[in-house]
């Protein structure tokens, strides 16, 4: 991390520092699966997520969404260490999306509990990936931004990339 901390620095400042994001979070599911009331699988957690506008079209709300997916770190780790990431979505007009993982950084299921056996078995890749797909689905009414006019458009608005 130490590295890509250092590549993703200019001039002595950080991306953090250079491309400050918002923070915001998302209603995400306990467990996108089971489909009965049986307790804590039932409920809703906030899920982190940081953005960066400053290229994006205010005016239209229109341009792609570059959308990062978090691994296992605090979402700040991964957004500080992806400077090209920075540089195409200006190419792009696209604003910049870090979804903090489930368990990881401040986005934990169950707060202090997060980690106690029963609570650990909704810390899957099927769960994660389900997290990301609702948050997808929700980018449009999140961000404000218009929704896609149809499959066959070739570069809809608030598209993902």
């Amino acid at each position: 991390l130490a590295l890509a901390t250092v590549v993703a620095t200019v001039g002595g400042v950080g991306i953090l520092e250079r491309y400050p994001p918002s923070e915001a979070h998302f209603e995400a599911k306990v467990d996108h699966f089971r489909f009965t009331n049986d307790g804590q699988a039932s409920g809703q957690f906030k899920q982190k997520y940081l953005f960066y506008s400053g290229f994006w079209e205010p005016v239209h709300r229109e341009g792609p969404l570059m959308v990062y997916f978090g691994n296992e770190g605090a979402i700040e780790d991964f957004y500080n260490a992806s400077g090209a990431v920075f540089e195409i979505a200006q190419d792009l007009n696209a604003m910049v999306v870090f979804v903090e993982h489930r368990y990881y950084g401040s986005t934990l299921p169950f707060g202090n509990s997060s980690f106690s056996a029963p609570n650990l078995a909704f810390l899957t890749v099927e769960q994660a990936l389900a997290d990301m797909a609702d948050f997808l689905a929700a980018a449009p009414s999140i961000f404000g931004c218009a929704k896609p006019s149809g499959p066959r458009d070739p570069c809809p608005p608030c598209q993902a990339v």
